[in-house]
């Protein structure tokens, strides 16, 4: 069974499409295929130590669900069913989309909101994200000047997608590695290795950001809480 579980909600599908895109970053040993959250029970969830969840933010600073006025039910009414469950153990890294220019006085606001919820829960919260390279009134969704998880502007700066999920990735990869290193003293046979004609330029560009998000698993306590 893979190691990490992604899960998303979604209204006009954009976050299904940037889910899909941190997947090929991962063989299959390592990370399962993104689910849809209308489609997830919690066993779902459970079923991995891992997690990385991500969220558009919709409306007045919303959650996607019937209330934003979406057409299917989302994470705002996966949260009630998830409601009393503990996620103990558990890692959890976020990603979240919004517009810095339409909705930039609450830009990525749906963030805080999986943060709390699964940070109440006993989650580990791992991820902080550098506020530097985004223009943004105001954000529930930061904490010590850094955003609770990776922040995705596919309308304002859709040509930034690309290089931010693979520090991302390569963070995540980090930190899977390290923690196999660290509960059995060797390298797993089916980590996953970088991305097949990724420049060292690309790699060097990433390494700061990676270094960040690599913190939750790399046994420094680092949480969007202590800042990074």
């Amino acid at each position: 069974m893979a190691r990490i579980g992604l899960f998303f909600g979604t209204n006009s599908g954009s976050t299904r499409k940037i889910a899909k895109q941190i997947k090929k970053r991962f063989d299959d040993d390592t990370m399962a295929e993104p689910v849809n959250i209308n489609k997830a029970t919690v066993d779902d969830l459970l079923a991995y130590d891992y997690l990385i969840l991500g969220t558009p933010t919709l409306g007045d600073g919303l959650l996607p669900g019937i209330e934003a006025e979406c057409d299917d039910e989302s994470w705002a009414e996966a949260l009630v069913k998830f409601k009393g469950t503990s996620f103990a153990g558990k890692t959890v890294a976020l990603f979240g989309l919004g517009d810095q220019d339409t909705y930039g006085h609450e830009f990525v606001n749906g963030l805080i909101l999986l943060y709390d919820f699964f940070k109440d829960a006993g989650a580990k919260i791992v991820g902080a994200w550098p506020t530097d390279g985004y223009d943004f009134t105001e954000s529930q969704s930061v904490i010590d000047d850094k955003f609770v998880g990776l922040a995705i502007d596919q309308d304002i700066q859709p040509e930034l997608t690309a290089e931010r999920v693979e520090r991302l990735a390569q963070a995540d990869r980090s930190r899977v590695r390290f923690e196999h290193l660290s509960t059995t003293g060797r390298r797993s046979p089916s980590a996953p290795t970088p991305c097949r004609g990724q420049g060292r330029s690309h790699e060097e560009r990433a390494r700061p950001a990676a270094r960040a998000w690599a913190g939750g698993f790399c046994g420094r306590g680092l949480d969007p809480d202590s800042g990074l």
